[in-house]
Formats: C-alpha cells, sequence, structure tokens
C-alpha cells in the first residue's frame, strides 16, 4: 500500500471552507438548522469530533449532498490516523 505523508483534509474543514462560506452560513445559524448546539458544531468544524453517520444525513440534506460525502471524509482521516498509528507500533524495537 501507498503511505500517504499528508493528513487527509478534515470533514469539518471541508464543512466550513467549502459549504459555510461558500454559502454565506454562519455557526449560530447552521448548528440551528441542524439541531445541534453551536459548541458541537465548532468541535465538528475543529477535528474534535468525527463525523458519525447520523450527522452525515443532517448534512446531506441540509447541503444537498450524500451521507457517503461526509462518511468517506471522516473515512479517510480514520484510516490516516490509524495507519500513522500502526507504523508507530510495528516500528517498536521487539524484546
Amino acid at each position: 500500500m501507498i503511505k500517504k505523508n499528508r493528513k487527509p483534509t478534515l470533514p469539518g474543514k471541508v464543512l466550513k471552507d467549502l459549504f459555510m462560506d461558500e454559502h454565506g452560513l454562519n455557526i449560530s445559524g447552521f448548528s440551528q438548522k441542524l439541531g445541534i448546539s453551536r459548541k458541537h458544531l465548532i468541535e465538528l468544524i475543529n477535528g474534535h469530533k468525527r463525523i458519525i453517520p447520523n450527522m452525515a444525513v443532517r448534512l446531506a440534506h441540509r447541503l444537498e449532498t450524500t451521507p457517503n460525502l461526509w462518511l468517506n471524509l471522516q473515512s479517510a482521516v480514520d484510516i490516516w490516523e490509524a495507519e500513522k498509528e500502526f507504523y508507530k507500533l510495528t516500528r517498536l524495537p521487539s524484546n
């Protein structure tokens, strides 16, 4: 498998840069439309919370995308982090 050195773009960054900023959506108004707290949306944007299926569906309906878009973005980050951790563990010296 080809190892990627650059971490994939966080789904929250895509959400903020390509959807919220482009459509003039603010944190307060958009969090209300999603039915979540401002804090929760900020944590998603900053990558402190993961996109789970329920949230992917909410985002898809509000932004006219698909849930798979959001889940695939999250999956790419999750796999990158898991591989990074795996490579760290396999490089440890064995006793």
